[in-house]
């Protein structure tokens, strides 16, 4: 029956379902779900592969995403998405988060998320950060 489930969350499904299933497997933080979450990651649906960055983030010690699978995605509004899952999780720190606002070529949406986050924890953002989203 596990194994079954598993397989099934690692599918898409029309009806949402897969995330349903892979948002209740990431609640566990079970550390032996590190292989999934990292097969997750090398997925081309968007949704599998954010649900496999914030799993092993989820588990991390301490938990927090990694900037490098963030970075691997190319696509803004699928970065601009695990982002801000990421701060509703807390799973982004302020450290990554100032690493973030200096990123070349960083995003209207990704800087907002990010500026946002830093104000909420009552840090300095440069305002080049916020230009292009202001234009």
């Amino acid at each position: 029956m596990l194994f079954r489930s598993l397989q099934k969350s690692m599918l898409i499904h029309p009806d949402g379902s897969h995330n349903v299933l892979l948002r209740a497997l990431r609640q566990l933080k079970d550390p032996r779900l590190e292989p999934l979450f990292t097969e997750l990651t090398q997925k081309r649906h968007p949704s599998l592969k954010i649900h496999g960055i914030l799993g092993l983030g989820e588990i991390a010690k301490p938990p927090h995403i990694d900037l490098a699978l963030v970075a691997d995605i190319k696509d803004p509004a699928t970065q601009a998405q695990l982002i801000g899952a990421a701060i509703d999780a807390n799973l982004l720190t302020t450290a990554d988060a100032e690493q973030l606002t200096r990123w070349p070529g960083l995003s209207p949406a990704l800087g907002v998320l990010v500026a946002t986050q830093l104000v909420a924890e009552k840090q300095k953002v440069d305002p080049a950060v916020l230009a292009d989203a202001v234009q």
